[in-house]
């Protein structure tokens, strides 16, 4: 009897584990595009014990970018294969990112992900993982028509944000605000890259510091938000950190071992 219990103990158990991974924003099937325009950004699951699709329909020619975060459960790689299944990309990095961009036709299209464990012992058909993914699509036609408006930029600009201004607001018990989407320089950011940099280590373009000091008799918790925006689909890879100052400075310690010609770190 205990034996029996035990056995339809574990097979609720994952049943319930399987039913989650459909109930938890699970990867969509299929994409629809509007106007011939789709991005996708967000957290979605994903079963381990079997590769999963999702299928799009192209009606004109379009480019077509995906991105997926790192991931810790099991290792996914991913490929983007046309109606006669040829892989026309794929990102196969070890526990990693994985990227993939193309310029397609007309047709139909689809994203295979592919799960990998090196645990022999790993029940992986009852198991999911969350997946952090962002995919636009969107017309050649359109999308060049927008770049061209774009203004050319040939120098890095970065908001007129000081670490002295920061601490001086929040001083004074203030809040610290820069929207650069209602500031004057809205049309001005621009982050130029010179592609002898490109490569595997992060380039850190500007930081930021501020100190967080509560007064006697207030609640010492914070609130920070920071944002930036731009086009996924026609831009690289900008990302913001929040770090505490011992790892500002083991950034810039390894900064300097690889001599990268930047400034260290970023801090938001």
């Amino acid at each position: 009897m205990g034996r029996l219990l035990l056995l339809w103990a574990l097979l609720l158990f994952a049943s319930v584990i399987a039913d989650r991974c459909q109930e938890e924003i699970p990867l969509p099937k299929t994409l629809t595009l509007h106007n011939n325009e789709l991005h996708l950004h967000g957290p979605y699951r994903a079963p381990l014990g079997n590769q999963s699709k999702i299928h799009f329909a192209l009606t004109v020619p379009s480019y077509f970018r995906f991105y997926m975060a790192e991931h810790d459960v099991v290792d996914m790689d991913v490929e983007l294969l046309d109606s006669r299944e040829a892989i026309l990309d794929l990102s196969m990095s070890v526990w990693g990112e994985e990227m993939m961009s193309a310029k397609l036709e007309a047709g139909n299209y689809a994203i295979f992900f592919t799960p990998f464990s090196w645990d022999a012992e790993a029940d992986l058909k009852n198991l999911c993982e969350s997946l952090v993914l962002e995919i636009s699509i969107a017309s050649v036609a359109a999308t060049d028509a927008r770049v061209a408006k774009l203004p050319n930029f040939e120098q890095t600009f970065i908001p007129p944000i000081s670490s002295e201004a920061i601490d001086v607001e929040l001083s004074h018990g203030t809040a610290y605000i820069y929207d650069s989407s209602t500031d004057k320089d809205q049309e001005r950011f621009n982050i130029k890259v010179n592609t002898s940099d490109i490569g595997y280590s992060p380039i850190y373009h500007s930081h930021w510091t501020f100190s967080l000091l509560s007064k006697p008799g207030t609640n010492p918790l914070f609130t920070i938000e920071a944002s930036l925006g731009y086009n996924f689909l026609t831009s690289g890879n900008l990302r913001l950190l929040l770090i505490t100052p011992t790892l500002a400075l083991l950034l810039l310690v390894n900064m300097l071992r690889t001599k990268t010609p930047h400034v260290s770190e970023v801090e938001i």
